[in-house]
């Protein structure tokens, strides 16, 4: 039996395609009583579509905590290869007020050794971490979580200096 509801929507340009799907995506949600359920995929196709409805205008449309947000991919793709689309959704207006501060680690040792007779005596000084400002190296980027974990909010920095003095004997 054919869907009688079927037609084709003609656009002009990729942008107003990602306008007509937003509009299509917001009034689906409002008309869906209960919760209502969307897959995103990831590559490149969706992209317009997905920095449109992170915009105000389209964000406050939308009931977030009546939609159940999932990422599917129609290929059988591991979700650690890197041809996963599942790296590739992010709902914000600009991915740079995000990113995260590149992260550098400095290690430093000094030694030194003395010897008498056939024994070697070693002391050493370690500094991990030497240039380390509590870079941050995780953020919590869902909107629905609240309290000390909620939304925008430092879940790991990285571990602070830490100075070690050792000692070895070697015979």
């Amino acid at each position: 039996m054919a869907n009688d509801n079927r037609h084709v929507i003609a656009v002009a340009d990729p942008a107003e395609l990602a306008k007509m799907a937003a509009e299509r995506v917001v009034a689906r949600i409002s008309a869906n009583p209960g919760r209502a359920a969307i897959c995103l995929t990831g590559g490149s196709s969706p992209q317009q579509l997905y920095r449109l409805l992170a915009t105000d205008t389209y964000r406050s449309r939308i009931a977030w905590d009546h939609v159940h947000w999932f990422i599917g991919d129609d290929r059988f793709v591991a979700t650690g290869d890197p041809l996963s689309n599942n790296k590739s959704v992010l709902v914000v207006d600009n991915v740079t007020d995000f990113r995260l501060p590149s992260a550098s680690s400095l290690d430093a040792r000094i030694e030194k050794a003395f010897k008498i007779q056939r024994v070697n005596i070693l002391f050493d000084l370690d500094v991990f971490n030497l240039t380390n400002s509590a870079t941050v190296l995780g953020k919590q980027y869902n909107l629905r979580a609240t309290g000390a974990t909620g939304f925008d909010q430092v879940l790991e920095i990285m571990n602070p200096r830490i100075l070690r003095l050792g000692g070895r004997i070697n015979f």
